[in-house]
């Protein structure tokens, strides 16, 4: 379940309170490093995500759907 602000979201009515709780501040932007692998068939093997401030708190090897809509 995604995190937002440490509070767990797990349905659409909680992302939206979210929004109208938090404003502007959900809203941040996404930074991925991408490494390139000769060797690996993976494609992501290696790759960062650093997420915004509003969304720190979940796992970093996970992205949620409504991540892309909060980021």
């Amino acid at each position: 379940m995604p995190v937002v602000f440490d509070e767990p979201v797990t349905s659409v009515e909680e992302i939206v309170y979210a929004f109208k709780r938090y404003g502007d501040a959900v809203a941040g932007t996404y930074r991925v490093r991408y490494v390139f692998d000769r060797q690996s068939c993976d494609p992501y093997k290696g790759a960062s995500l650093e997420r915004p401030e509003s969304l720190s708190g979940n796992p970093a090897a996970v992205v949620y759907p409504a991540a892309r809509l909060m980021g």
